[in-house]
């Protein structure tokens, strides 16, 4: 009883947090992506400088490093390559201000980018042309027309967008070209696919703080990003020395933001497990099985893949034999686990 009665708090907890994320999200972004919109216009007359990044000269992916870093503290690529390895390829319908826009104008690769600002305006670092330096463009000029080729995020959408409300100009789209990011706003265009490796870890035994090894594990993760969350499935395959099983974690993902999100599901355990540090038999539970948080740090895009740090803290269930509820100590002992590895993303 008094287990079903903390599984129901963690469940609210867990709800609450939810929901409080989801309201304070949007607001948090409009207010980041004005910002960056402001911050940009003041760079307009700056000249072009091949390599520069500040208000001296900059060219295209240095504005967009430079305003994004000083205005929001938001630390991206350096060339438009890896920002386009880095940014999220939404629908044009769904662009909003503080986006960011790529362009094909040599050749058959990304190689022109710029902040979006609405009203199918964007601000940029051109090299040349009749204008040249930090300008304000149109994407109804039949050159940058010609060459747009996609828009990314860099942040997360406003509710305004997710409603479709959002006032934007491109009703002409699929016959001027602009559409050509094509199955950019399909279903697999959201799914995104990870592998992680980890070591796993703890701080602490039954009777004093000392770094334990607890083993290494291999972790994978499809999920759908829809507006601010995302939902996903996972597996891992995770050995514990110190338990002395293998078990299999089957879980269901809430990602909150690009860098943060929680996971829990049942768990499937092969071998007789027993509390570290002591001789005394425990009986895993399957489920409830796992509750779990994982952050990663900003993604490193090289071609198809991009790499991320990732730190993971988890906590599975274990019971005595008789299926009564472990003392506290020895609960955590046996359950929580850090793990910290290296993230693999397929872009």
């Amino acid at each position: 009883m008094e287990r079903k009665r903390q599984l129901r708090k963690f469940l609210i907890i867990f709800l609450l947090l939810i929901v409080s994320v989801y309201c304070f999200a949007d607001g948090d972004s409009k207010d980041k992506r004005t910002k960056m919109v402001n911050y940009a216009k003041e760079f307009i007359g700056v000249p072009y400088v091949y390599g520069g990044i500040d208000k001296t000269g900059t060219d295209c992916s240095g504005l967009i490093y430079t305003v994004a870093r000083e205005s929001i503290q938001l630390q991206l690529p350096r060339t438009v390559a890896a920002l386009y390895g880095y940014a999220k390829i939404i629908p044009d319908n769904q662009k909003e201000p503080g986006d960011i826009l790529f362009f094909k104008t040599v050749g058959d690769k990304v190689s022109h980018a710029g902040i979006y600002v609405g009203n199918n305006q964007f601000i940029h670092a051109a090299s040349d042309g009749p204008n040249t330096g930090v300008i304000l463009s149109s994407l109804n000029e039949s050159y940058w027309k010609q060459h747009y080729y996609a828009v990314g995020q860099i942040l997360p959408p406003t509710n305004a967008v997710i409603a479709g409300t959002f006032q934007n100009n491109n009703t002409s789209n699929s016959s001027s070209g602009l559409g050509n990011i094509g199955s950019s706003g399909s279903f697999f265009s959201k799914v995104d696919c990870d592998v992680a490796v980890f070591y796993n870890w703890n701080c602490f035994t039954g009777n004093q703080f000392v770094l334990n090894s607890r083993g290494f594990s291999v972790q994978g993760n499809i999920s759908y990003s829809r507006n601010v969350l995302s939902l996903g499935v996972g597996v891992e395959l995770r050995y514990d020395q110190k338990l002395g099983v293998f078990q299999i974690p089957l879980t269901l993902s809430l990602g909150l933001s690009e860098n943060l999100r929680f996971y829990a599901g049942p768990v499937l355990t092969l071998g007789d497990a027993v509390v570290p540090g002591k001789d005394k038999d425990i009986k895993p539970s399957f489920f409830p099985g796992i509750f779990g948080a994982s952050w990663r740090s900003n993604t490193v895009s090289f071609s198809k893949i991009g790499l991320s740090l990732v730190q993971d803290i988890s906590y599975t269930v274990h019971n005595a034999e008789d299926g009564a509820a472990l003392p506290l100590k020895e609960s955590l002992v046996s359950g929580l686990v850090f793990s910290s590895g290296v993230r693999v993303t397929f872009l």
